[in-house]
């Protein structure tokens, strides 16, 4: 942890609103960050940022921790058993999503796995759909009899016509380890108006290994978690920095 960080005044914000004195707690690296993020913030909410607590109406406190941690991501893998000529079995898996939560499994509306079938069995043509065994809902079948149509796979009638035979279908979630960041930022506002809060950001930075075999389908899935490709992943800071900005007034 490096000691206090002072804001400096850039002299261009509106007189008229809340002078505040900030002091940072934190790594320099994030205090900076948070810095900029509030000077944007205060300045669209009308707070004068000073560099004198004498002469503030408010006086705030931020402290900033970094933390390295471990997290989660549910993989969702959709399996097909299939009977190929001569009896050989094969398994083809696709990715139906991956997740952060713990709540229910929504729908199967598109499996995925007839692409796959393609790649890995591209002279499989003809499919008969009969899955016998399921652990999902039976309309799962008819979607899969639509994507095999939409991929110029012949549906036929009996497996002794058929190149494939779908016998089984399963849905499992596996847990992949995610190497993470967390951010935990505070702040203590005081005087013209008193006002506290403490919120955490989380970042994956990697996908941890080994990375679990069952899951292999939901790789690149797991990839567009990682820092910087997950949109929805944005900095944390801002929203806070709106927030606090604010508290002052």
């Amino acid at each position: 942890m490096h000691g206090p960080k002072q804001q400096t005044d850039s002299g261009t914000r509106n007189a008229k609103g809340t002078k505040v004195f900030v002091t940072y707690h934190g790594p320099e690296r994030l205090t900076r960050r948070y810095r900029k993020f509030f000077e944007i913030a205060a300045d669209d909410n009308g707070v004068r940022i000073v560099d004198n607590a004498s002469v503030a109406t408010t006086l705030m406190n931020v402290t900033i921790t970094e933390e390295e941690t471990q997290a989660h991501i549910n993989a969702r893998i959709f399996r097909a058993g299939f009977v190929l000529h001569e009896g050989k079995s094969a398994m083809v898996e696709s990715c139906l999503g991956t997740s952060d939560g713990e709540g229910p499994d929504g729908p199967i509306t598109r499996t995925g796995v007839v692409y796959e079938l393609k790649k890995k069995y591209p002279s499989a043509t003809r499919v008969f759909v009969d899955p016998i065994k399921s652990n999902v809902e039976p309309q799962v079948a008819e979607v899969i009899k639509k994507e095999l149509t939409e991929e110029d796979y012949v549906l036929v009638a009996t497996s002794a016509e058929a190149d494939a035979v779908l016998k089984a279908m399963a849905t499992i979630r596996e847990p992949v380890p995610m190497k993470t960041t967390e951010h935990h930022i505070s702040y203590n506002i005081t005087g013209a108006a008193n006002a506290k809060s403490d919120s955490s950001s989380k970042i994956y930075k990697a996908v941890g290994q080994p990375f679990p075999e069952n899951a292999r389908a939901c790789l690149s899935g797991m990839q567009n978690w990682v820092y910087p490709n997950f949109v929805g992943q944005s900095d944390a800071f801002f929203d806070q920095c709106c927030q606090c900005s604010q508290e002052p007034g």
